[in-house]
């Protein structure tokens, strides 16, 4: 195979065309993410004051920041507030389908500065979903379930049915280089059989994320080492996703390997773990919005065809259950 060749299989890759319903499904969930989080701030009563310069408000980074207008912002309750609502608004248009470029964009650009006025407020996921909101901008993310489509649909348009894979596919490869990059830097060498696998038991005893009192892992040993130890399997094997992924799709083009990873369901068990990882940090630490921001990405990593196929199971088995239910 030749470098043209290669060229145009890297073209075609990506531009390929798939439904819209995956990456609708992610831009919904990311969206209500940021919504319900910077709405939270403002119920809890840290809105504007958290980003406001001392003595006020944690808002340090605008005494250092070298720009004037990073200065000037710190000081202003007013410009904080008019950030904070951007914020939110951009996240809120996000989730229906409202306009959404500018939505995503004012987003992005709000939260940005947000976080050059507060650094010690500025979250690895706050970075990474401001990255998705990006991709989505770029997409047709709003193409189904939406603000958008609707007004499409009342205008007489036929519906959306295929759009660029790409931002999908590209957003599936920065989940998968998150995980990868964070078993990279597991430094610890609690995350580790030779430190005994005990890094989540301390962690889930640590009074500043920890939901329980501490010590409360004690009387669980060893779940707490053999959960350590599936983390580690499961960022270290990230980049299996891949070719787990590949091998579900088109098992013949890797032979007797592809048809026993799809028989096993390799994949849907990497996707449950990960959810389960995700799931069991919310219902034990005190993380923000990290679980749940990770989690809103996890339909990135299913095709919509396959959403459309659950979509429809779930739909039949209502159905069958409301007919059962009535009387007569």
């Amino acid at each position: 195979m030749n470098a043209r060749q290669l060229w145009r299989r890297w073209v075609a890759f990506w531009d390929r065309r798939e439904g819209p319903e995956s990456l609708a499904l992610a831009r919904i969930l990311v969206g209500s993410v940021l919504f319900f989080d910077f709405a939270g701030m403002a119920s809890g009563g840290l809105a504007p004051d958290f980003w406001l310069a001392p003595a006020r408000g944690l808002g340090w980074g605008a005494a250092v920041d070298q720009a004037d207008f990073v200065r000037t912002l710190g000081t202003s309750p007013g410009a904080v507030t008019a950030l904070w609502a951007l914020a939110l608004a951009g996240s809120c248009g996000v989730a229906v389908g409202l306009w959404l470029r500018p939505a995503a964009l004012a987003c992005v650009a709000a939260t940005a500065l947000l976080g050059r006025l507060a650094p010690d407020g500025e979250r690895a996921i706050d970075v990474l979903l401001r990255i998705v909101l990006i991709v989505l901008a770029l997409s047709r993310a709003d193409a189904t379930w939406s603000f958008a489509s609707v007004r499409e649909s009342r205008l007489g348009r036929a519906p959306v049915t295929s759009i660029p894979a790409w931002p999908r596919l590209l957003l599936f490869g920065q989940l998968v280089w998150v995980y990868s990059s964070a078993a990279q830097n597991r430094g610890g060498v609690e995350w580790w059989p030779a430190g005994g696998s005990v890094a989540l038991a301390r962690v889930l005893s640590d009074p500043h994320f920890a939901r329980f009192s501490p010590g409360w892992t004690a009387a669980l040993d060893p779940l707490p080492r053999v959960a350590t130890v599936l983390t580690m399997v499961f960022e270290l094997g990230s980049p299996l996703l891949v070719v787990f992924t590949f091998a579900h799709r088109q098992p013949e083009r890797l032979g007797a390997f592809g048809r026993v990873v799809r028989r096993l369901g390799l994949r849907w068990v990497w996707l449950g773990l990960g959810a389960s990882l995700h799931l069991g940090i919310a219902l034990t630490m005190r993380l923000g919005i990290f679980p749940y921001g990770m989690l809103a990405l996890y339909p990135l990593l299913i095709a919509p065809e396959e959403l459309r196929a659950a979509l429809t199971r779930l739909r039949r088995a209502t159905g069958r259950s409301s007919a059962a239910a009535a009387p007569g």
